[in-house]
């Protein structure tokens, strides 16, 4: 997620390495987070993409496109 616990986890991910993709029903929030993660890091790769995680289809097409 773009906040809280889901941001947390997706900033500890991509500062040991990992390239993360993060959703939040806001896309732009999803965008800024991603954004604000990579530059914290040392070349992270982080996604940030739209997708309310109650709509199994919006997950699917979450997945397809991560």
């Amino acid at each position: 997620g773009s906040k809280g616990i889901g941001r947390g986890i997706a900033a500890a991910l991509a500062g040991a390495g990992a390239t993360v993709a993060l959703c939040s029903r806001d896309e732009e929030e999803a965008e800024t987070a991603a954004k604000e993660i990579e530059g914290s890091t040392d070349g992270a790769r982080v996604l940030g993409v739209r997708c309310d995680v109650r709509d199994e289809g919006a997950v699917r097409e979450m997945f397809e496109r991560v």
